[in-house]
């Protein structure tokens, strides 16, 4: 439609505004070309936040529209307080683990002497019963055996001194043995005599007292090891042994979690050094990057808290848009279709995308949405990511 020259500039303003509003409205129902507003957006982009845990100030931040290769660095948060604390951290970890090795040596030394003398008190024991069975099956049975042969040679030589008595006697009778001969005999019966009697004593004494005082003897030799025995169980697992495996395991604790925060503020340390995950371009973030910045405002002094983002490195030869419609609405797209696109900061120009895939969305309120994704690639130095966009499919 040709525009007669003569029409004034304020109807111009009226008609731009009013065909601007009813773009939407023509592309709302189901029929007529469809057209939607929308987002210049990255094609690939990765945004980049602050990974220290309290606020911190920006030393150096890469200028707005740099080109960076993968590595490079984009921005330096202050570190000065970081590396105070973590100097400060590494001597409480120093400190933690002297604490651990020194409560460890407690309980291990102290469990290793128990150890022992538990061990030494079940070799005793054992040695003391070994040493009553062996008195009673062994050493009482061959010591009395051993009285009771002696029992029986001195009653032998009991016997033969007294029939050489008598012999001796009648042959002195008859003249044929001296006195001498007979008072060495007589002298040999007494002293048999007296052996025989001591064998007699031994075997009672072995029976009446000794084996009863052995045994007794070797009943409480017995009994004591066995109660020794008990002590050093009980002081195996006294409660004050699990004290100390308390403390060696609280010390062991705190040298674990001094160690974790010492790695913590390594890592936010490193994080001071903001590099590119990739090559492309960077942008500023759309969204407010400091406090009483506005957005896409940057630079060094900026104050910024934990999770804020800091820069954004996208493609910056690949763009893209997503416009959410119907079902019904997305029936009419194909993939490879052309889509013009109008830019309200770039009048009087129409650029061109195509229709690069339809995916599903959710379906709220029961009705089944699509999600129409645009390439956009152009390098018209004019347009920025989060540009809005008409586009007509």
């Amino acid at each position: 439609m040709k525009t007669s020259k003569n029409i004034s500039l304020p109807f111009l303003s009226v008609l731009c505004v009013v065909v601007c509003v009813s773009l939407p409205a023509a592309g709302a129902g189901g029929s007529g070309p469809l057209r939607r507003q929308a987002g210049l957006q990255p094609g690939e982009s990765q945004l980049l936040h602050s990974k220290i845990g309290r606020p911190t100030t920006v030393l150096f931040v890469v200028p707005e529209g740099t080109v960076v290769d993968k590595g490079d660095l984009l921005v330096t948060l202050d570190d000065s307080d970081l590396i105070e604390r973590e100097a400060e951290q590494k001597l409480r970890v120093i400190e933690a683990q002297a604490q651990m090795e020194r409560a460890e040596a407690q309980y291990e030394g102290g469990r290793e002497q128990r150890n022992e003398a538990l061990a030494f008190a079940e070799r005793a024991y054992k040695l003391a019963e070994m040493t009553l069975r062996s008195f009673h099956k062994h050493e009482y049975p061959l010591e009395l055996s051993q009285a009771e042969n002696e029992l029986v040679l001195a009653q032998e030589r009991l016997g033969l001194a007294g029939a050489r008595v008598s012999y001796l006697e009648k042959a002195a009778e008859a003249g044929v043995e001296r006195e001498f001969g007979l008072k060495e005999a007589r002298l040999v019966l007494i002293e048999s005599e007296l052996q025989v009697k001591a064998a007699e004593n031994r075997i009672r004494l072995l029976k009446d007292v000794v084996q009863e005082r052995k045994k007794l003897e070797l009943q409480l030799e017995v009994s004591r090891r066995k109660q020794d025995l008990a002590r050093a169980r009980e002081e195996a697992s006294r409660t004050a042994d699990r004290r100390r495996k308390s403390r060696w395991e609280m010390a062991a604790e705190r040298y674990r979690v001094e160690s974790d925060r010492l790695r913590r503020l390594e890592t936010q340390r490193r994080a001071c050094k903001v590099h590119a995950p990739r090559a492309g371009k960077v942008i500023y973030p759309r969204t407010p990057w400091g406090l009483n910045l506005r957005p896409g405002q940057m630079c060094a002094g900026t104050v910024v808290g934990y999770r804020q983002p800091l820069v954004e490195v996208i493609d910056p030869e690949h763009f893209k848009f997503t416009v959410p419609v119907t079902a019904e609405r997305a029936a009419g797209v194909k993939a490879g279709q052309r889509v013009d696109v109008r830019f309200d900061a770039v009048p009087r120009t129409t650029f061109e995308g195509r229709v690069a895939e339809i995916v599903p969305l959710s379906e709220p309120q029961g009705a089944t949405e699509k999600l129409i994704v645009v390439h956009f690639n152009h390098q018209d130095p004019r347009l920025r990511p989060g540009m809005t966009a008409t586009l007509e499919f």
